[in-house]
């Protein structure tokens, strides 16, 4: 999968390796990178989910490839969820907020490793695969968004992220203890989210809150 939406935004193009030999991925590697160079991109991200086709770094053909970060798969269980914190609560997107939701959704992942912008056309896939999105609300001010996937097995917090103008303020860990709480509501015995290694800000506040490491994604 060859992704060019991020150049105008971040200057970043992405291949994701899902399946291939390793002459094909070498192949497709220097296509790729021809190919947003072209297009105006300062790096391209590579990364794969194939576990036969480990990344590492070196020279392949006239790409040579540094590693930058991996994505970890994080999971908890959920029948001794923290207790949430006072005065942040969820509040479902309503169709008419798809506009705000995004534009907060993508000002809180602009500097996340790895993060992608969404468009109207992808938080409607979203919702279409089920996923169930809204608002972080602190004394009724959008501060945040969260991204929840329940039919994933487990249930995937898909992303949640603060406005910049409110980091600082704990409001991350109350979020993430907000959807942890909506999940065991709802009666789910665990869950599971995805992590940059690279993304130290969240990182910790993770494993404090009762993450563990699982496995590696990409």
């Amino acid at each position: 999968q060859f992704i060019i939406k991020e150049i105008p935004v971040k200057g970043e193009a992405y291949l994701l390796l899902k399946r291939a030999e390793f002459h094909r991925a070498v192949g497709l590697l220097e296509q790729a990178a021809r190919e947003a160079q072209a297009q105006g991109a300062v790096r391209l991200l590579v990364a794969s989910v194939d576990p036969t086709l480990p990344l590492a770094e070196g020279s392949y053909g006239g790409v040579r490839l540094e590693h930058i970060h991996d994505m970890h798969l994080l999971e908890r269980s959920l029948e001794d969820s923290p207790p949430p914190w006072e005065g942040l609560v969820l509040a479902p997107l309503k169709a008419e907020q798809a506009g705000e939701w995004l534009a907060l959704y993508n000002l809180g992942f602009l500097q996340v490793p790895n993060s992608a912008t969404y468009e109207a056309v992808d938080l409607q896939a979203a919702q279409a695969e089920g996923r169930q999105c809204g608002f972080a609300l602190a004394e009724g001010t959008a501060v945040g968004v969260y991204e929840l996937d329940p039919l994933a097995q487990p249930p995937e917090i898909a992303g949640i992220a603060l406005n910049p103008a409110f980091r600082g303020q704990s409001l991350g860990r109350a979020l993430l203890r907000a959807v942890l709480t909506e999940l065991s509501r709802r009666e789910f015995h665990s869950c599971r989210l995805t992590v940059s290694t690279a993304n130290q800000t969240a990182y910790g506040p993770y494993l404090a809150e009762g993450l563990r490491f699982v496995g590696l994604k990409s």
